[in-house]
């Protein structure tokens, strides 16, 4: 997924105005979370970045990743808490259960819904412009619904740019790998 995180930094850029002095949420299942890995790794490259890590205890980011940021100087917190979680932050970062890496299917099953962001948990807890990303693909189905569709309406709601950067940035890199820019 680094392409992904390209995409998701050059979202990050164009919805926030900057990188440094971030303050970001990244929620959801971030053992397996393939996007999560990548993009904290580029988030580690800039100044005064704050991530608050909001998942079940047992969907933590692995403890290499973890290091990785502590020894790179990014502030991180933990919370299975959603609510306390997305409070001053300037992007949510939502994710869904990667159901199909977990060994026993039932077990991702407990997950579902756990941490499920709406309308009036973001109007409760967040700041006006606080922007809303999701790598996608989203789980809407009525027990997971990581990301609930009342937020559709929602002007920071930024995963259909996201998506629309997405083919931008791959397009450069093809442009870039293939020598034709």
């Amino acid at each position: 997924h680094p392409t992904q995180a390209l995409l998701d930094i050059f979202t990050i850029y164009e919805e926030n105005k900057q990188i440094d002095n971030l303050k970001i949420a990244l929620v959801g299942d971030l053992k397996f979370g393939r996007a999560v890995h990548s993009l904290s790794k580029i988030l580690s490259l800039y100044k005064d970045v704050t991530i608050h890590l909001i998942s079940p205890n047992e969907l933590k980011l692995p403890n290499n990743y973890l290091t990785f940021l502590e020894e790179s100087g990014v502030a991180v917190t933990e919370s299975e808490n959603l609510e306390q979680g997305i409070t001053e932050v300037d992007i949510i970062y939502m994710t869904r259960i990667q159901e199909e890496r977990f060994k026993n299917k039932a077990d991702a099953k407990k997950y579902k819904g756990i941490l499920s962001l709406n309308k009036e948990i973001y109007t409760e807890n967040c700041e006006p412009n606080t922007v809303i990303m999701h790598p996608l693909p989203r789980d809407s189905r009525k027990e997971a619904n990581e990301l609930n569709s009342d937020l559709f309406e929602n002007p920071n709601l930024a995963i259909f740019r996201q998506a629309d950067n997405g083919v931008v940035t791959r397009m450069a890199l093809f442009a870039l790998v293939l020598g034709v820019v």
